[in-house]
């Protein structure tokens, strides 16, 4: 994991610019915690299911890098959100909360990528070989160009990640440590994965929902947990 020290940002968009649920954007603080520097793999996530405390991903999908030889550092995928949350408890932590998630692929300075500012136009990423054979796309942490301010990788372009919030519309004003809205029956996923081919989607600040049962190819999953 990566220590994400304790730290201030300008969570989601500014006028103008993204999604309306980006707004409004607010002041975040956040106090320091632990983050998976990579996806949670399907050869870690097998670990889980052998001793009874994680249910297989359904298999029933295209793409699954569970369960098949030398895709054990592939992140795992078609995992929902029940299934997510029993990993995290597993090894001791958490789903990282969306704020948590949304600061460590922009930093204090709110960068609109994982790598910066700049427009994706040379990231190498091909959103028409989105789906494919070789998919999930690659071994976590082998895509340089995904890694965050804090050293953390595959933010965006390999999955679309889980995280614990209920999704709902942003509160204005300063926050401390947000938790989320406090009710609903939809799940947050962050992440820009492989599943959409627009780039746009890429931005740390991009939201999608979900039922907590809902899985598929593109969706896995990274824990989080409270710093020392």
């Amino acid at each position: 994991m990566v220590r994400v020290s304790a730290g201030t940002f300008r969570m989601g968009s500014p006028d103008g610019e993204g999604e309306a649920d980006e707004h409004p954007q607010r002041e975040v603080t956040l106090s320091a915690y632990c983050f998976d520097r990579t996806e949670v793999t399907a050869g870690a996530y097998s670990g889980c299911v052998r001793v009874g405390n994680c249910t297989a991903p359904a298999g029933d999908l295209h793409f699954g890098a569970y369960g098949v030889v030398g895709r054990e550092h592939y992140p795992v995928n078609d995992v929902n959100w029940n299934q997510a949350t029993a990993y995290c408890a597993w090894v001791g932590g958490r789903l990282p909360t969306e704020a948590e998630w949304e600061y460590a692929a922009r930093g204090p300075e709110g960068r609109r990528y994982p790598w910066g500012d700049a427009e994706p136009a040379g990231v190498p990423w091909d959103p028409n070989a989105a789906v494919s054979a070789t998919v999930p796309r690659a071994a976590v942490g082998t895509n340089p160009w995904g890694r965050s301010w804090v050293g953390v990788e595959d933010l965006a372009g390999s999955m679309w990640e889980w995280v614990s919030d209920r999704y709902g519309a942003y509160p204005g004003g300063a926050v401390s440590d947000p938790r989320g809205a406090a009710r609903g029956d939809r799940r947050v996923l962050r992440g820009g994965g492989w599943g959409l081919d627009q780039r746009a989607w890429m931005r740390g600040a991009i939201r999608l929902w979900n039922t907590p049962l809902y899985r598929t190819d593109f969706v896995g999953f990274r824990c989080a947990c409270a710093a020392n």
